[in-house]
């Protein structure tokens, strides 16, 4: 950041002490791209505004520089973004964008202990997620859960420009409700704008009861709508929000031929705030607000995600809930932030649940987690999380 900044002043400078340079319109030669090993030029260049062979005025120039350096950084592919500028005798500009790319293969272990009601509970699971597939942001997601449930869970988003496209398959074993489960799901998405995604997914699901012949087949239609950034994007931004938003209808068919169809529906969202208070303090409060009816298959009920409690335990058919994260990084090493925490709400149908939690956690943003979380919460019992849920 400090380097583009030192580099546009710069260029500021030289010009004005260059009145020739000044007046005269600038020329852009040509635009060169380095430290990309992963991220395809193509989609570099596409973010910038700038184009080979058009004539600027200074002014114009510095503006393009800063839209384009920000469209990069919007991205989330990479630590810094460089611009540095060569200008001839003849006006002919040469623009250099330099990128360093993050890592972006992560994985680790993820899930939760606990101990409530004088039981223990767990779940667990190892993950990876590579980003920035094929060079253009695309994700591949594979989870391989080995308590509580066991199976394998895998996702591939697909992001070729504004067009996403999501495929995923899941084959599990389901021990909190003894029953195997296999998912199927393809999505497609259209990204309007840096802050409007609108799309849809369809989820084709069976749920089978380990010693019985019988299942049911589920098709779950889920139109969705994100509003707001999804990530903040730079250390300057002082606030930012997002919406997620998800009404969803489905139709159980079950194996049994004398057996009627049944259906459901519900919605789902999520409303985030986010203040950066001073020297990159956060805080963030996540509303979540669920609601359901009918005939709901056990892989799409509505529970509880309040630190603290078992979530399996708590559900019903509507769930609203308030998440506080503040977020404190560690002076001399930002790379550890120190986050307390609170999380209450209610979940239930006919009875009402209200459940309260909190406690304080360790975010690491390591090389190969984003980030790794490890949490002690006390609700409705002890934790321990190494989740993100929140």
């Amino acid at each position: 950041m400090r380097g583009t900044h030192a580099a546009v002043t710069l260029f500021l400078l030289l010009s004005l002490l260059t009145p020739a340079i000044a007046d005269d319109a600038i020329h852009l030669d040509r635009i060169d791209i380095e430290g990309n090993s992963v991220t395809r030029e193509d989609l570099i260049r596409s973010l910038l505004t700038l184009q080979e062979g058009q004539v600027y005025d200074l002014d114009r120039v510095i503006d393009e520089i800063n839209t384009s350096r920000q469209n990069l950084e919007k991205t989330g592919l990479f630590v810094s973004v460089f611009f540095n500028d060569e200008l001839d005798d003849e006006n002919n500009l040469v623009l250099t964008v330099q990128v360093r790319e993050k890592n972006y293969l992560h994985f680790g272990l993820a899930g939760y202990l606990g101990y409530e009601d004088k039981k223990f509970y767990s779940a667990t699971s190892l993950y990876l997620d590579y980003t920035n597939v094929h060079g253009n942001g695309s994700l591949f997601y594979l989870e391989v859960p080995f308590y509580r449930d066991y199976g394998v869970i895998s996702r591939y988003i697909g992001n070729p420009g504004r067009l996403q496209y999501k495929v995923g398959l899941d084959v599990r074993y389901d021990y909190f409700y003894d029953q195997n489960v296999q998912k199927l799901i393809a999505g497609l998405g259209y990204n309007f704008s840096e802050r409007f995604l609108l799309g849809a997914d369809i989820h084709s699901s069976r749920e089978s009861p380990r010693q019985s012949s019988d299942s049911t087949l589920s098709f779950v239609f889920f139109p969705y709508l994100r509003w707001g950034p999804y990530r903040r994007y730079t250390a300057k931004q002082k606030k930012w929000h997002n919406l997620f938003l998800t009404p969803y209808v489905g139709i159980n068919v079950p194996s049994e031929s004398d057996s009627d169809n049944t259906e459901f529906f519900g919605i789902d969202s999520r409303l985030s705030f986010n203040w950066d208070i001073l020297l990159q303090i956060v805080y963030s409060l996540n509303i979540y607000a669920s609601y359901q009816e009918g005939t709901v298959p056990n892989e799409y009920k509505v529970e509880s995600n309040i630190r603290g409690t078992y979530y399996d335990a708590h559900t019903g058919n509507y769930r609203l809930t308030f998440i506080n994260n503040f977020d404190f990084p560690w002076p001399t090493y930002n790379r550890i932030h120190l986050v307390p925490f609170i999380d209450y709400g209610m979940v239930g149908d006919d009875e009402v649940e209200f459940l309260l939690g909190g406690g304080i956690g360790l975010h690491w943003y390591t090389k190969y987690q984003d980030p790794f979380v490890f949490e002690v919460a006390y609700g409705s019992g002890l934790m321990i999380n190494l989740s993100k849920n929140f």
